[in-house]
């Protein structure tokens, strides 16, 4: 940080969103950016998703931990909670902001996952109201790169129409970003790497209600997910 030249900064405070995906080489920057005013950081390493990111040690004098939480239904949230690190308690069964959908088959999730766009709009949903998010990455998905998911048209989360169109993207591409309406899809894409951080940062960018679509075979691995099929 000694290095870099000094900065006139037109502003009184940083204020960083979503720290625990900074690279730790960046944190100097960030630092010089913050000159010596203000610098405030948020951070939940329960939503990282990059093992070699995150706030840089000893770099804030103070940390805090806020508890409440005002995005997701408190349910769905201690639901999203259970594929966190760590032990927490499994639910006693179904929860209202939750459905998982069970699907004869891979093959069969397109046209699935319309149905639940058309229930949705058929109850009052908008279309800039619901996300489809598949747990795969983008070499790794059918869905977050179609244009079309049965007769609904789809947009990516950074498309000049997102805003009012349906999204259909992937969950890392959705990170930090909400929808009321949440569909999660394309389970298997996240050929067991770090499946539950993938499926706990889907589940949290619902601010109302959440679909998951597996195929029996999947929910019979998940036994979180199996609770609530029933």
């Amino acid at each position: 940080a000694d290095a870099l030249p000094e900065l006139e900064l037109p502003y009184d405070a940083l204020l960083l969103d979503e720290g625990q995906d900074i690279p730790v080489d960046d944190w100097d920057l960030l630092e010089l950016l913050a000159g010596g005013g203000v610098f405030w950081a948020f951070a939940d390493q329960g939503q990282g998703f990059w093992t070699n990111r995150g706030v840089s040690d000893g770099l804030f004098p103070f940390t805090f931990q806020l508890r409440e939480r005002y995005r997701c239904p408190e349910p769905l949230a201690k639901f999203a909670d259970c594929y966190r690190p760590g032990e927490h308690e499994l639910p006693e069964g179904p929860i209202d902001e939750l459905r998982v959908v069970r699907v004869p088959s891979a093959s069969a999730l397109p046209s699935k996952v319309a149905t639940e766009i058309q229930k949705a709009l058929g109850g009052g949903v908008k279309h800039e109201e619901i996300a489809v998010l598949t747990l795969g990455g983008q070499s790794r998905t059918s869905l977050g790169l179609a244009d079309r998911i049965g007769s609904h048209r789809v947009v990516r989360a950074d498309s000049a129409e997102a805003s009012t169109s349906i999204i259909s993207d992937t969950f890392l591409r959705f990170k930090g970003l909400e929808r009321p309406f949440i569909i999660v899809a394309e389970l298997s894409a996240a050929k067991d790497h770090r499946y539950d951080v993938r499926m706990h940062i889907a589940l949290t960018r619902a601010t109302v209600s959440c679909v998951v679509l597996a195929t029996g075979e999947h929910i019979d691995k998940d036994d979180r997910l199996k609770i609530i099929a029933g």
